[in-house]
């Protein structure tokens, strides 16, 4: 069945023209189908395939054709290769190319790569020309292409391309055709993306029927379950009473209540995850992202030597244990949750604590789970069985390996992957399913990615995200206007589903939760015991240094040429300015990585980094976590500084407006955040017009009034900021804020670049 679902789509996908979707796109112009739009509910399993499968296929078209603008690949780079064998095999030609073994190894299965004889952007136009899907490796070299040329079609390129595909495999090597086709084989072979992910989300999407809760994914509405709850051992009960609060109660309720889909809304409670776990007895893990240390922003670095942390052994047998499926959206964040299943283990029934026997699935590891990768398992497996095997790892042995492999996969009591990652061919092949399937950043994932996981067997599943943070990456925005980024959680939540909402916080400080909880969450969020406590720091003597405060500053945002995206080289060298002071007067901040600087733009995060390697090196910038707000999300320092970048008065201030990525980047710290922006400029919007309102009411707005920068922090300004009221709120005029006399600071060393790092009183800063 699952064979049947890939061949579909591949029909679907090979028989695309490529140069016409591109051609279209550059004009902006791309003649898609009518879609339809995503309801909140659906009449049946049939309606619910036809709304997302045209969807689906729309955001795999924009994947196709985006070129390399967000890193993507690109068809302009390409490479040679040589035809050596093509038949037709059933309704698709099998062709095998030879390659250079350092290019073969660029060219994963499901990779869709474009066959051209003329090269692209020269004046006209190819006219002979095939998307092929890598179906196989034979060596390092030799590549299997899979193509799909309908039979009865009247397409020019087609008929073309089949005269060549039948004279190729018809053994006549001087035949003119086939010397045409080895000739357009040998021009250009490029990659345009990998079809793994669409691939295992069309066919989950198609398997629908096979998850045992279908009827409540339709329908979106709770079912009636009361005979179906369970209870809480004793020992654990008394456990999870003395260290929970009320909300992760609830939720660890409605967890035991037997409903299949149980939703977890955590706001900002990320420190005390390990509630949605610990709703089936059999687990519990907290949340590790105050362990992550930046490495050239966000590859997820975790500050601890490699393998540590011992797990039980794969095999071992404990009572009423159950087979549980852990997924993130990403690597990172799968990789977050492994180390804490590791480094806290989770508590069984007598509420004592152990280190279930785990598995990390899938690529791009992290050092530090390595003791629990499947690669390393399979390896430890093989040689204890026999220490001639350990071959296998070579290649020859790979049927035992692939038996190990499935094997391990079965018998472990928790298994970790990431949502597309979940949908490999080694879950298909279990014979034992999950009976739990838990999903981490749920809303951070479109519906269909959210399937993929459901379709092993699970009887229930437990989706934990917040929808007033950033929703799944779209490229398509058609499929955007028609609801395909809207999460399964937020479909289910808009429905009248319910959802457990965490409503204690245990990581930021009061005054940085007190604007994001009124403005987002309904004033819904309260602080955990101690937390102010827990989060205040020595520089909040200061008050430009937090808990929170607004930088008003009159930059400049430029675009670079032919990008989407904008700088501010006046907000870049001001928060170099902020970050070099708060180190000078706090050197303990130099030793790690406490500090995070976000900001909505690429291009300004660039701009960032660079700054800040030129002028503190390179080893003192790797510390300081320069990122995307997108690329932070799930993340948290000390301190976060946001360059908002926006400073046209007039012309809005594009997708920094949008309240999701607004709600993020404000909650990135845990004791300071400190918000840099053109406060006439974003007052446009709605929410950062409340934001600017609460900063002046709060007297935590500081004027920028001009540079030098240094001036700012000067002795006598900072001692004005001490004596700055932290009272009730203020009321407020337009343009309020803390005007700074300049003057430039002589009370302390910055090192003897100093005078040299900012450009005179004039310029762009930049």
């Amino acid at each position: 069945i699952v064979a049947s679902h890939h061949t579909k789509l591949q029909k679907i996908l090979l028989r695309w023209d490529y140069i016409q979707l591109l051609a279209q796109s550059k004009v902006n112009r791309v003649s898609a189908p009518v879609l339809p739009t995503v309801p909140q509910t659906f009449a049946s399993l049939e309606d619910y395939i036809a709304v997302f499968e045209p969807l689906l296929l729309e955001e795999c078209r924009a994947q196709i054709v985006r070129g390399d603008d967000d890193g993507g690949k690109s068809a302009a780079e390409c490479h040679v290769a040589a035809l050596t064998h093509c038949e037709k095999v059933n309704e698709f030609y099998s062709a095998k190319v030879a390659v250079r073994a350092e290019i073969g190894e660029l060219f994963p299965d499901n990779e869709l790569i474009l066959i051209t004889k003329e090269p692209l952007g020269g004046a006209d136009l190819p006219k002979t020309y095939a998307l092929a899907m890598v179906d196989g490796h034979e060596g390092l070299q030799i590549l299997s292409l899979r193509l799909y040329l309908e039979s009865d079609s009247s397409n020019d390129r087609d008929a073309r391309l089949r005269l060549a595909l039948q004279a190729s495999g018809s053994g006549k090597r001087a035949d003119l055709l086939f010397s045409v086709f080895f000739s357009f084989l040998q021009s250009l072979f490029s990659q345009l993306c990998n079809l793994s992910t669409i691939s295992r989300e069309y066919v989950a999407l198609c398997s629908l029927g096979s998850i045992a809760f279908s009827d409540t994914i339709v329908s979106a509405s709770a079912s009636d379950v009361s005979a179906g709850c369970r209870t809480i051992p004793r020992g654990l009960k008394d456990y999870l009473q003395t260290t929970h609060n009320q909300s992760q109660i609830n939720a660890i309720q409605a967890g035991l209540s037997g409903q299949p889909l149980v939703l977890i809304q955590n706001g900002h409670c990320l420190c005390r995850l390990d509630h949605w776990l610990k709703a089936s007895p059999w687990l519990g893990v907290g949340n590790p992202r105050d362990l992550i240390m930046p490495e050239d922003g966000d590859d997820g670095f975790f500050p601890c030597a490699p393998n540590q942390f011992r797990a039980e052994v794969v095999g071992t047998t404990r009572k009423h244990r159950a087979h549980v499926l852990v997924c993130a959206p990403s690597n990172s964040a799968l990789d977050e949750i492994v180390l804490r299943l590791l480094k806290s283990g989770i508590r069984d029934e007598n509420g004592d604590s152990y280190v279930p026997s785990i598995v990390r699935m899938g690529l791009n590891a992290h050092h530090s789970v390595q003791s629990v990768c499947m690669d390393h398992l399979v390896d430890q497996r093989l040689q204890s069985i026999d220490r001639s095997m350990s071959s296998a790892r070579g290649g020859g042995g790979g049927r035992e390996r692939e038996r190990v492999r499935l094997a391990i996969l079965e018998e472990a009591a928790i298994v970790c992957s990431t949502l597309s990652f979940s949908g490999s061919s080694v879950f298909s092949r279990m014979k034992r399913g999950f009976d739990v399937v838990v999903i981490d950043e749920a809303a951070q994932a479109v519906e269909p990615s959210t399937l993929v996981p459901l379709t092993h067997g699970c009887k229930q599943a437990f989706l934990v995200g917040d929808p007033i943070q950033l929703p799944a990456t779209v490229l398509s925005t058609e499929a955007v206007k028609h609801g395909y980024g809207t999460s399964m959680f937020k479909r289910f939540q808009k429905a009248g589903y319910p959802v457990q909402m965490l409503n204690t916080q245990y990581r930021m400080h009061p005054q940085i939760r007190d604007f994001p909880s009124k403005e987002f969450y309904g004033e819904a969020l309260e602080d955990g015991a101690e937390v102010e406590q827990q989060t205040s720091r020595a520089w909040h003597e200061y008050c430009c240094f937090g808990p929170f405060a607004f930088f008003d500053i009159e930059g400049r945002e430029t675009q670079p040429p032919g990008s989407g995206s904008y700088i501010n080289s006046d907000e870049a060298e001001f928060v170099l300015v902020l970050y070099r002071h708060l180190i000078a007067l706090y050197p303990e901040l130099k030793g790690g990585p406490h500090v995070a600087v976000i900001s909505p733009y690429k291009y300004q995060v660039t701009t960032l980094r660079t700054r800040f390697a030129e002028v503190l090196g390179k080893d003192a910038a790797r510390l300081i976590d320069i990122n995307t707000v997108d690329g932070f999300q799930g993340r948290e320092k000390d301190i976060a500084i946001f360059s908002c970048v926006r400073a046209n008065k007039s012309k809005g201030i594009g997708f920094v407006s949008d309240f999701r990525r607004m709600n993020v980047g404000l909650t990135r710290a845990r004791a300071s955040m400190l918000v840099v922006g053109c406060a006439a400029a974003l007052r446009q919007d709605e929410h950062w017009g409340n934001l600017i309102k609460h900063a002046q009411q709060r007297n935590r707005m500081f004027k920028v009034v001009q540079k030098p920068y240094h001036a700012l922090f000067n002795e006598a300004s900072l001692a004005a900021t001490k004596k700055m009221s932290d009272g009730p709120p203020l009321p407020v005029q337009e343009g309020d804020a803390m005007e700074v006399e300049m003057e430039l600071p002589s009370h302390y060393d910055l090192g003897e670049a100093e005078q040299q790092d900012e450009p005179g009183d004039g310029g762009d800063g930049g």
